[in-house]
């Protein structure tokens, strides 16, 4: 953790040690605790906002009845006591061997839930156009539950209390859009505007809080030439060479 107005290369005021495969970040700050998704075995734990070092959660929702699948995103919504996690689908069992493949979903639960506990609504569906969902944002000033799309190359927003297979409110897609595999966004309420990283092509595009369709960004940061495109090396387990090709295989 550093302050917020840390700049350049500072020491972290803080630093916790997490399970292997954390990746959503969400904050109550209300109840100062700190929300952390783990893909696999898929689990939400959560810790004291100042926690540090080998501290250990609070509490922990984990196990078949939550229908936890490789969980990415999280947001919260403390005003209405729920917690929204979104799931890429492939589910491993912290009780049993193998695994299965699920739809791509949000599932919901009582914020303060614990333990093996099921989802009180869950967001999936050939309708929803799910597909990898990465982080996800909640605007609670209009309720409505922003997803970084990333195998859809799309934003897709839907209402906070939606549940089932459902169409999306709005879906921002399309070849002047400049999304490649978004990964990350944000809300800025202020500013109205709506904020993504995008993993596929090496840029950041801003636009209009309600963009929908295929609409170009109002400005785009770029960390390599327009069109270039990214290696995707994203979480690499093994890698092997074919001596024949002369090529290095590497799964993701």
């Amino acid at each position: 953790m550093f302050p917020r107005d840390a700049k350049g290369n500072v020491k972290a005021m803080r630093e916790l040690h997490t399970p292997h495969r954390a990746y959503g970040v969400a904050v109550d700050e209300e109840a100062q605790e700190l929300y952390l998704t783990i893909e696999h075995p898929p689990e939400v734990d959560v810790y004291r906002k100042t926690a540090s070092g080998e501290d250990k959660p609070i509490r922990t929702l984990k196990g078949d009845k939550t229908r936890l699948a490789d969980a990415h995103g999280i947001a919260i919504d403390p005003g209405n006591g729920w917690m929204f996690v979104s799931n890429h689908g492939s589910a491993s069992s912290p009780t049993t061997k193998g695994g299965r493949f699920d739809p791509p979903s949000i599932t919901v639960y009582p914020l303060k839930t614990t333990g093996d506990t099921a989802p009180i609504r869950t967001i999936a569906g050939p309708k929803t156009q799910l597909n990898w969902p990465a982080h996800i944002f909640l605007d609670r000033e209009r309720g409505e539950l922003y997803v970084a799309n990333d195998a859809g190359d799309s934003i897709l927003v839907f209402r906070e209390t939606d549940n089932g297979d459902v169409t999306p409110t709005r879906v921002l897609k399309g070849s002047k859009t400049g999304l490649k595999n978004p990964t990350s966004l944000f809300v800025d309420t202020r500013n109205n505007e709506l904020l993504v990283s995008n993993m596929g092509n090496h840029s950041a595009t801003v636009y209009p809080r309600t963009a929908s369709g295929d609409v170009a960004p109002l400005r785009t940061i770029r960390s390599a030439p327009r069109g270039k495109l990214a290696d995707m090396i994203g979480n690499p387990g093994a890698a092997a060479y074919d001596s024949k090709r002369e090529e290095i295989l590497v799964p993701n």
